[in-house]
C-alpha cells in the first residue's frame, strides 16, 4: 500500500513538474524574449492611435495607450506574465486615440510613475485618467538617466504652458528622445510643423523617427527630415477617415532615404537595440 501511494505521489509530482516546465518554457522560448543587455522599442498596432513600449529586462516605459483597451493584449504578449508593474507611463497629450488605453493600463497594472504635459485634460476619458493616477506634470525639457548608457529626454514643450488651453492640443504634445548607446529614437506625439522647426534647432541626425500625427500632412516637413535624417520612420496608423498617412508625407520620407514602417501594414513593430545597431522584426499579436 505504501509503495503504491509513493508511486502515485511521484507521478503527481512529475505531472506538475511537466506542466510547469511546459508553461514557463513556452514564454522562455518566445520570440519576444530579450536579454538584459538589449532594449526593445515596440510600436504596437492599436488601430488609429499611438502606443509605444520601451522594454529592458523587467522594466517598462509605456508612451500612450491607443484608442481602446487593446493595449492590454499587446502588453500581455510581450511582458512576462508574472510582471504586473510598469515603471513609467507617459501621456503625450489628452486626445483619446493616445489616452484611452492608458486608463485600462492603470486599472490592470501597478504603475510607479505617470507623466503628462502641462495642459488641461477636459474630456471624460482625460478626467478618468487624472482620477486614477498620481500624475507628474512635465512643463520643460528634462532628461532621465534610465541605465548606464540610456536616457529619456523631454524635448518639447520648451517652457510651461501654465495650464493654459491650447488652440490645438496636438501642439502641446510631449516630444521624447530615447537614447540607448549610439541609437537615438525620436518620438514626436502629434506635434506639427511649427513645433518641428523649433525642435530641429536642437537636433542632429536620429536613427528612428516616430512620424508625427500618424503621417498627417501638418507634420514631417521636408526641412525637418533634412535636419534629422532618420534611417527608419515608423507611422502608427489604422483605418481612418482623415487620409493618414498623407501620400505627400510618404513621398517626403522615401525621398529622405528613410525606411518606412507602418503599423497598419507591418502590425506590431519591434526595434531591438544593443546600443550600436538596431534590428527590426514584426509580429501580429
Amino acid at each position: 500500500m505504501a509503495s503504491r501511494q509513493k508511486s502515485s505521489l511521484l507521478g503527481a509530482i512529475a505531472l506538475i513538474a511537466f506542466c510547469l516546465i511546459a508553461f514557463f518554457g513556452q514564454w522562455i522560448v518566445s520570440p519576444t524574449m530579450i536579454s538584459n543587455e538589449q532594449v526593445a522599442i515596440w510600436f504596437f498596432d492599436v488601430g488609429q492611435g499611438d502606443a509605444i513600449l520601451i522594454q529592458s529586462g523587467s522594466e517598462q516605459i509605456l508612451i500612450d495607450g491607443g484608442p481602446s483597451d487593446l493595449i492590454l493584449e499587446k502588453l500581455s504578449s510581450v511582458m512576462p506574465f508574472w510582471d504586473r508593474t510598469i515603471e513609467l507611463v507617459i501621456s503625450t497629450h489628452p486626445h483619446a486615440d493616445h489616452l484611452t488605453g492608458l486608463n485600462a493600463v492603470l486599472d490592470r497594472y501597478e504603475v510607479l510613475e505617470v507623466w503628462r504635459p502641462d495642459q488641461p485634460y477636459e474630456s471624460d476619458c482625460a478626467r478618468n485618467f487624472l482620477d486614477s493616477a498620481t500624475v507628474s506634470i512635465v512643463s520643460s525639457p528634462t532628461c532621465e538617466i534610465i541605465g548606464p548608457s540610456r536616457s529619456l529626454c523631454i524635448l518639447w514643450p520648451k517652457e510651461s504652458f501654465n495650464g493654459a488651453s491650447l488652440e490645438d492640443e496636438n501642439d502641446g504634445s510631449l516630444v521624447l528622445l530615447f537614447r540607448d548607446g549610439e541609437n537615438e529614437i525620436l518620438l514626436t506625439g502629434d506635434t506639427g510643423e511649427e513645433e518641428e522647426v523649433m525642435l530641429a534647432k536642437d537636433l542632429v541626425d536620429v536613427d528612428v523617427l516616430k512620424v508625427g500625427h500618424h503621417g498627417s500632412l501638418q507634420s514631417t516637413s521636408s526641412d525637418f527630415l533634412q535636419k534629422i535624417q532618420p534611417e527608419i520612420a515608423v507611422i502608427s496608423v489604422g483605418e481612418n477617415s482623415y487620409g493618414h498617412p498623407s501620400q505627400m508625407v510618404l513621398d517626403r520620407l522615401i525621398s529622405s532615404g528613410a525606411e518606412v514602417l507602418r503599423t497598419d501594414i507591418q502590425k506590431d513593430i519591434r526595434l531591438l537595440s544593443n546600443g550600436v545597431s538596431l534590428e527590426m522584426a514584426s509580429f501580429d499579436f
